[in-house]
């Protein structure tokens, strides 16, 4: 249904270094990315709740560090504003170290690991929920394939990492 949805115009993909993107984030004030943060946060918040979208997804949190490089405490700012937009929120980060958490994941109402190693004589993909708030989950690592209906899951099956 993605297709379906993109040529609908129900579905929109912004590079935050375009400049339609750079126009909604900076707003008229001029000031550069590292600076008006709140402007920022306002704007996107205003615009996810004008335009009614229920999905925003940020691919990947390695931007965001564009936008805050010394500042965490609007960063957590930033994510408490798009926890209270009546939007479900995806973020996307690569994580090399699954021990290292990091602060979205302690605001998150749920936290999904998608794995990639090898084993035996090839790669391995797999699933694996830490965290689902008010929801009781299965936090083993499951198998995983990608083909052209989508996403499988195996949770019959458990790989150890």
């Amino acid at each position: 249904g993605f297709e379906k949805a993109a040529q609908s115009w129900n579905f929109q993909f912004r590079n935050v270094f375009d400049s339609n993107a750079k126009r909604l984030l900076k707003g008229s004030g001029g000031n550069d990315f590292s600076s008006g943060v709140q402007n920022m946060t306002n704007r996107l918040v205003g615009f996810i709740n004008s335009r009614e979208i229920d999905r925003l997804v940020i691919d990947s949190t390695m931007i965001l560090q564009y936008f805050y490089p010394d500042n965490h405490e609007a960063f957590v700012q930033f994510l408490t504003s798009l926890k209270r937009v009546d939007a479900t929120t995806l973020l996307i980060s690569e994580m090399t170290d699954p021990t290292s958490y990091a602060d979205e994941h302690y605001l998150a109402h749920g936290v999904v690991f998608m794995h990639n190693y090898m084993e035996g004589d090839g790669m391995c993909r797999g699933v694996q929920i830490i965290k689902m708030r008010g929801t009781d989950i299965d936090g083993d690592i499951h198998p995983i394939e990608f083909d052209d209906d989508g996403l499988h899951v195996s949770a019959a099956r458990k790989l150890e990492a």
